[in-house]
């Protein structure tokens, strides 16, 4: 008997251990997985800083340019003001004096003041072809297209009068 109770631990010991291997293949299993997940989220992370990095590269080199723009449009407008100012012509100096004043001082400014300016152009543009639109209309009305009334020489009189001659030769 004890070595039937024996065999019946052999076995009850080896599926046991059969379990945990199972327990612990599992386990791996889920750990690699997890792992693997990790290292796709650290990917994905990594090409997102990349993205990121690329981003803030762009707007500063954008932001440089419409400096530079500003800081030209001032630089310009100061030498063509000394210069009105050299030959004493006070109302254009007057007139780039307020150019100058009005001149944005920030590049958020400058971004404002011409986004407003193209929007006008925008603006401008669209109703300059509405009005060609509207100028097509006029000039292609049907009334335009019809013939033209006959003229009294060759009116309904003498279309009546052609129509019996033809009728008095007949006879």
């Amino acid at each position: 008997m004890a070595q039937e109770g024996w065999a019946e631990w052999e076995v009850e010991d080896e599926q046991a251990n059969l379990g945990l291997m199972a327990m612990a293949d599992e386990e791996s299993r889920l750990n690699e997985e997890a792992i693997k997940e990790a290292e796709a989220e650290a990917e994905r992370l990594r090409l997102l800083q990349l993205e990121y990095e690329a981003a803030a590269a762009e707007a500063r080199r954008v932001y440089q340019v419409d400096l530079e723009a500003l800081e030209k449009e001032r630089s310009e407008l100061e030498a063509r003001a000394e210069a009105a100012k050299a030959e004493e012509d006070w109302d254009l100096f007057e007139e780039l004096d307020e150019a100058l004043q009005s001149l944005p001082t920030t590049v958020e400014g400058y971004r404002e003041r011409n986004a407003e300016r193209a929007r006008a152009a925008m603006e401008e543009e669209i109703a300059n072809e509405e009005a060609e639109r509207q100028d097509m209309a006029l000039e292609d009305k049907p009334e335009d297209k019809l013939p033209p009334e006959p003229t009294e020489g060759a009116g309904a009189e003498g279309a009546e009068g052609a129509g019996d001659d033809q009728f008095v030769n007949a006879k």
